[in-house]
């Protein structure tokens, strides 16, 4: 049966899992009077940002262009958006200028979209979406830095579910605050929060959470330097995280934590040993790291909890420390003598370290194991065998023709060692990484995303397969692969960059300082673009785009 014959509801549950670019490339091939094209419409435009991040940042929303954007608001394009996103952090003079007009042109159309967020400066908020476009907006990230805030002069929207704020020198004043809200991020602002009625007397709080929160959150986020005092929070919080804040030892023992708690961050504090701590039963995910512990040895977690983090604490060894049946470990430790007494749970998934002292023999025990991370100065090492995911810091002596890879996998990243042309044979390899090596390398030709970044890499004699569409370099190459949809460089050093490239979707540039570079021409597919670009450039860009 050919897919025009599938059902619609089938047809569906396959557009699902199709990328972003392959939905857009089968809309523009496909008629007008086809139904599926109705259908490939819905998948692709229900969830859309207009931005100039990565969209691999925010991989759940399509990046659209200002033409499309203007072709939805005019009902050219026939799709219902249920949610669009804003992001105008890295918007340049000719990217504001683009924006601003299309927000004002289809104030109408962008009102009625379900679910509005936005993340940029406080100052560019009423130059983006002013005030009459706010009603459904659900999440709000303002970066307030050198200003002050205040719900008396910008009342929250409404149906407002999500509210992050950071900045240095900077206030927040709330004092009105939406029923809907359920999570609050704050990150270095001087806050003074009041309550509304509905929450009871909550009092006031000016960096001293000293008051019970509000019942609705279910997410709160403090950094830098809050003093919390009081340690009630509201037991419907399922995500907390504190770090780099005034809560030492007496209060995170004497603290009553929220009973649906499921995700616990203490990071950064001041802790020096878990004596006394009783953590939430009903935790999943912990992470104790940087909190100044000396010993785990004694500590007891929660019986059910599936991830640990306990990475840049000073402890010496894992001796006689009992895991719980963790599905994820992590405890990166510069200060760690030996793994020689340690014990992981079998039924780890995912582990990342520093293995001094260890016999890797021991984990071919680990046989859930597929991702092992860390620091490997030992080039007898052995890995185990079912793992699918390698991420190592390798000493700078060490060889990567002399690592006894196991076949099974399929994403490695390597940083430091030595490279050379040899056969990785690793016949499922799709992700190959290389960081500050030594030598010539032989890409297999299985990769389809490659990363080479190294001031030590000679690119001349490099041959690159098609096949690859995903590139990352820290160096130029005289012929690119045709299947390359992504390109990004590192430490770019040219003004001008040709590219005749017919399938390449993305490009991104981190150059030195004060480099201004020139696309003398664009790849016929191009549809995001990152980097010192001149404003030539930019307005050619934006002006192709719609």
């Amino acid at each position: 049966m050919s897919f025009g014959k599938l059902p619609n509801e089938l047809k569906y549950k396959i557009i699902e899992y199709l990328p972003h670019d392959t939905l857009k490339d089968l809309y523009d091939i496909l008629p007008t009077s086809s139904g599926w094209k109705s259908l490939l419409a819905s998948r692709l435009y229900s969830h859309i940002s207009i931005s100039n991040k990565n969209p691999m940042e925010n991989a759940d929303a399509y990046r659209i262009s200002f033409k499309e954007l203007e072709q939805l608001a005019c009902g050219e394009i026939d799709a219902q958006v249920q949610r669009l996103d804003f992001e105008t952090y890295l918007g340049t003079a000719v990217f504001d200028k683009y924006l601003n007009m299309l927000t004002r042109l289809y104030s109408d159309f962008i009102a009625n979209i379900p679910q509005i967020t936005f993340e940029g400066y406080y100052s560019d908020l009423d130059k983006f979406l002013p005030e009459t476009l706010r009603n459904n907006m659900t999440e709000l990230t303002l970066d307030i830095a050198l200003s002050t805030f205040s719900t008396e002069h910008d009342p929250l929207p409404p149906k407002l579910e999500v509210l992050r704020f950071w900045g240095r020198e900077s206030t927040a004043k709330l004092k009105l605050i939406p029923k809907s809200l359920r999570s609050i991020s704050v990150d270095d602002v001087d806050i003074d929060i009041q309550f509304p009625s509905e929450f009871d007397d909550h009092g006031s709080f000016v960096r001293d959470m000293s008051k019970t929160f509000p019942e609705p959150l279910t997410s709160l986020s403090l950094t830098d330097y809050y003093k919390i005092r009081h340690k009630t929070f509201t037991d419907k919080l399922t995500f907390l995280c504190i770090r780099d804040c005034y809560f030492g030892p007496s209060e995170i023992v004497n603290t009553t934590w929220p009973r649906s708690l499921k995700e616990l961050r203490l990071e950064q504090l001041y802790m020096e040993n878990l004596t006394g701590v009783v953590f939430p039963p009903s935790l999943d995910i912990l992470s104790l790291e940087d909190c100044g512990i000396e010993s785990f040895k004694g500590a007891v977690f929660p019986e059910l909890l599936q991830s640990l983090d306990i990475s840049l604490n000073p402890f010496k060894d894992l001796d006689g420390v009992i895991f719980p049946n963790l599905k994820k470990l992590e405890f990166r430790n510069q200060d760690l003598v030996t793994l020689s007494g340690a014990r992981f749970p079998w039924t780890l998934e995912s582990l990342a370290g520093t293995f001094k002292g260890y016999e890797s023999n021991e984990m071919d025990l680990l046989q859930n194991l597929r991702k092992l991370s860390g620091r490997v100065d030992n080039e007898n090492f052995t890995f185990p065998s079912q793992v699918e995911e390698l991420n190592l810091e390798l000493g700078e002596d060490v060889n990567y023709s002399k690592l006894l890879f196991p076949k099974t996998i399929k994403n490695l990243s390597l940083m430091g060692g030595k490279s050379s042309n040899f056969d990785w044979k690793l016949p499922l390899l799709e992700e190959l990484r290389l960081e500050d090596f030594h030598g010539p390398v032989q890409v297999p030709h299985t990769v389809t995303m490659l990363m080479l970044k190294s001031e030590y890499h000679d690119p001349d004699g490099l041959t690159l397969h098609e096949g690859i569409r995903h590139l990352v370099l820290s160096c130029q190459l005289t012929q690119y692969p045709l299947s390359l949809r992504e390109l990004e460089f590192w430490d770019f050093t040219s003004k001008s960059l040709n590219l005749d490239l017919p399938n390449l979707r993305k490009l991104k540039i981190q150059a030195i300082s004060y480099l201004q570079v020139i696309l003398p021409s664009f790849p016929p597919k191009l549809r995001f673009i990152d980097g010192p670009f001149d404003n030539a450039t930019m307005e050619r860009f934006y002006s192709l785009q719609g």
